[in-house]
């Protein structure tokens, strides 16, 4: 799990303000959203077996209160619109069962970002142990033309949670993979998106797929990388209505073995060394354009990638 946490806090979308509990502060995802949440404006209130110093200042500087260390049951009130859970959190946790007791909404951390953007576009990139690299080049090509788009991502072994009032689009690098023992499905089975990048057959399993794939909103979209005969095979059966733009994945053709791309101003090399970013470049430029920036646009923000 990511040790080091970083923020880009904005005000969170058009909610009344909320008395949240967040239940195992030692979860790094938990701990950013607690952040969010605090310098937003929302009551929230925190507990942890142990924080260190540090991070107990960084939680008061986000006007969230942490009484102490341990689990106490009173931290737990029935007056809360919410609690949530971090991914280490068990059914033995008290502070858990006694909001069961008191009936108080439980949210894990993939449920609590559901409600976070639910009134956004949401856009999930997933398939791949490497999303949260082509999640960091759409970014960059959407804020290289001056289109802010909101994100919840891990890079370089930190959160970053990026949540405004302004932006249509938040982005997420979705995981097939369960978040806790309370939440037992894939985390990405939470997001609904209205827009999906799939790079290949999540976990390898076809029957992930499909689940995921009838979750996004009808009418939504789904950019799916063709070489993948399961992903493939799943997709084009599903009868969720949405549009399915598939793509090829590019390998060397160029000297050197680059990747050479072909675009409307001539071919264009690539200089990248991150296989995963050439080789997926253009569900990349897919998911873009379904973002608003058109094609040519696309190579210029690449183009800057490279020698960024």
């Amino acid at each position: 799990m990511p040790m080091c946490i970083c923020f880009f806090i904005f005000t969170l979308s058009n909610r009344k303000n909320m008395r949240l509990h967040c239940i195992g502060l030692a979860d790094p995802r938990l701990f950013a959203i607690a952040r969010v949440l605090g310098n937003s404006g929302h009551e929230v209130s925190g507990s942890e077996e142990k924080l260190n110093y540090e991070k107990q200042e960084e939680l008061v500087e986000s006007k969230v209160e942490v009484q102490g260390e341990g689990w106490s049951d009173r931290l737990v009130s029935g007056n809360l619109d919410g609690v949530i859970a971090g991914a280490g959190i068990g059914e033995e946790n008290p502070e858990l069962q006694r909001a069961r007791e008191l009936d108080v909404r439980i949210y894990t951390v993939p449920e609590i970002l559901y409600e976070l953007t639910r009134g956004k576009t949401r856009v999930v990139i997933a398939g791949g142990d490497y999303s949260g690299t082509l999640l960091s080049l759409v970014l960059y090509v959407m804020e290289y033309h001056n289109k802010h788009t909101d994100a919840v991502r891990e890079k370089d072994g930190e959160v970053r949670i990026q949540l405004s009032e302004d932006n249509e689009f938040v982005i997420l690098a979705g995981s097939h993979l369960p978040y806790s023992a309370l939440d037992p499905v894939p985390q990405f089975y939470h997001y609904h998106p209205n827009i999906v990048w799939l790079t290949s057959l999540p976990g390898g399993d076809p029957e992930i797929a499909r689940a995921f794939t009838d979750r996004v909103v009808k009418g939504g979209i789904v950019v799916y990388n063709e070489d993948d005969p399961g992903l493939k095979a799943v997709v084009e059966a599903s009868e969720n209505p949405v549009r399915k733009h598939p793509y090829h994945v590019l390998s060397g053709n160029g000297d050197g073995g680059k990747v050479v791309l072909d675009t409307p101003e001539g071919p264009m090399p690539l200089d990248m060394d991150d296989a995963h970013l050439t080789g997926h470049i253009l569900g990349a430029k897919w998911l873009c354009q379904h973002l608003g920036v058109d094609e040519e646009d696309f190579y210029e923000g690449i183009y800057s990638y490279e020698i960024s």
